[in-house]
């Protein structure tokens, strides 16, 4: 969870976005740290390691990403959308992510 909490920290103002945009950028981070398959235990992890507030119902926010194709389901969990994938990977690169 480090590496999350120093790419969250290079996002300027991280914690005024709203919770989907948070939500969109956790499984981005995950999916960059080698996460390809995400459960809602791992959103909650990642609003714990940045001491950030989860929102009071993660699961219903979780599913309306669902229903707008955000998220993609699978037997194994939720992954981030290739289309949304590749908008983080531009907007915010894996620099970040990679300090060790």
């Amino acid at each position: 969870m480090e590496r999350i909490c120093d790419a969250v920290a290079a996002v300027a103002s991280f914690e005024t976005l709203p919770h989907p945009d948070k939500q969109r950028f956790f499984a981005w981070a995950l999916h960059v740290d080698g996460r390809e398959h995400l459960k809602p235990a791992d959103f909650v992890a990642c609003y714990d390691a940045v001491h950030l507030q989860q929102p009071s119902n993660l699961h219903r926010d979780l599913k309306a990403l669902e229903s707008k194709g955000d998220l993609l389901r699978s037997a194994q969990g939720v992954r981030l959308a290739k289309s949304l994938r590749d908008g983080h990977e531009e907007k915010y690169g894996k620099r970040a992510l990679t300090v060790q």
